[in-house]
């Protein structure tokens, strides 16, 4: 690095109304500023977001809201087009461009305009999720454009995992590098009292199945619940997040008659994460599709293994009878699942070695800031 001081400009679509409420303690915006401080060292550090409005992050980061339309429900295409200007006004002298997704064409434009690198962290096929789950055939439509655009104009796309790299060079990525996410392996560890919880929730000798995360028709939580049914009375399951399907969900429950076996802890600090995994005896996914989940990450950190769905990105993220097992989208094979991942006493010796062999911080970082200062050299 020369003694120049370098621009390192990241864009998102995240918006900060879905954190910045009374129904969130804004851990994401911590999560995110997390994520970017470790650059401050090696470069000035910018961020774009999906918002009209400026929060703190910290004093070493510099956001620039972008969305303009949020009054006609236009917030995340006003982020994907307009920002570009916006972004491209910063790229000056050395400079790079870090998207958060695959649905930030504003970002790859910008740096294709001031002809500077740009690098674009692809988790999931965002199009996908949009067709098949949120929005429909249409809407899919626009979001794959937009997303092949942005992997086939990115000078290098991250990925996750093996799965999510074939994925992308059917699509046309020029360059691909596979970086794991990480986690906090000092926040995230086992041996957390959680005691307090017990006495909380009336935990006596039960077994805990654990999910956290999005109450979101991708997470498929209705399989959980049909598995739940066909468990007996020593399981109960803690479902801790937030969502749009939440009272669908309690309605569910109570008609599949395992209400008195299902915990709705609702949005919880995230401070509080780790108790609730070491708490669990085994964490539970069953979505249609992922990324790479970071909540399998950081529970095997604490020790606490997993049964998920074979599905993209969980069957990257859990390694069969090491970590836990996979299961198929049966609601009986996933009770089934969850009986011999409980039976099998060795997966929790496991788990943290893996994390940290795998996911290590500080493995990850010194990656991506080995990728950034080549692509600021201009090699």
């Amino acid at each position: 690095m020369t003694q120049e001081r370098c621009r390192l400009l990241f864009a998102t679509s995240f918006d900060v109304r879905l954190v910045d409420s009374v129904n969130t303690d804004g851990s994401t915006i911590r999560l995110l500023k997390d994520s970017l401080l470790p650059y401050a060292s090696m470069c000035d550090l910018f961020l774009f977001t999906g918002d009209t409005h400026r929060f703190e992050l910290a004093s070493a980061i510099e956001h620039v809201p972008a969305a303009l339309f949020h009054r006609f429900g236009l917030w995340h295409l006003s982020y994907t087009i307009m920002s570009a200007f916006k972004i491209a006004k910063r790229l000056k002298g050395k400079s790079l461009v870090k998207g958060f997704s695959a649905a930030c064409p504003g970002a790859v434009l910008a740096a294709k305009l001031k002809e500077k690198p740009s690098v674009v962290f692809y988790e999931y096929n965002w199009a996908y999720q949009v067709t098949h789950v949120n929005k429909g055939k249409a809407f899919g439509t626009l979001a794959s454009l937009i997303e092949n655009y942005v992997i086939k104009n990115a000078d290098v796309v991250v990925t996750r995992n093996a799965s999510l790299k074939n994925e992308l060079q059917l699509r046309g990525a020029r360059r691909i590098v596979i970086i794991p996410l990480t986690f906090d392996e000092d926040v995230f560890r086992p041996g957390i009292d959680f005691t307090e919880l017990k006495e909380k929730y009336g935990i006596r000798d039960e077994k805990i199945l654990m999910f956290v995360g999005r109450l979101h028709p991708v997470k498929r939580l209705d399989l959980l619940l049909r598995a739940i049914q066909q468990l007996d009375q020593k399981y109960k399951l803690f479902i801790v997040g937030t969502g749009t399907l939440e009272n669908e969900l309690k309605e569910m429950a109570e008609s599949l008659g395992v209400a008195d076996r299902v915990l709705f802890t609702g949005a919880v600090p995230y401070s509080e994460v780790p108790k609730f995994m070491n708490l669990a005896d085994l964490m539970v996914m069953t979505s249609s599709i992922e990324g790479q989940p970071r909540v399998l990450i950081e529970a095997m950190s604490c020790g606490t293994p997993a049964v998920g769905t074979n599905v993209f990105g969980i069957r990257d993220t859990i390694e069969e009878e090491v970590t836990g097992y996979l299961a198929s989208d049966d609601p009986s094979d996933i009770a089934e699942k969850i009986s011999k991942a409980l039976e099998n006493e060795e997966l929790p010796h496991m788990c943290r070695s893996v994390a940290l062999k795998n996911y290590s911080n500080k493995m990850c970082i010194a990656k991506e800031k080995a990728l950034f200062e080549e692509l600021l050299s201009g090699h």
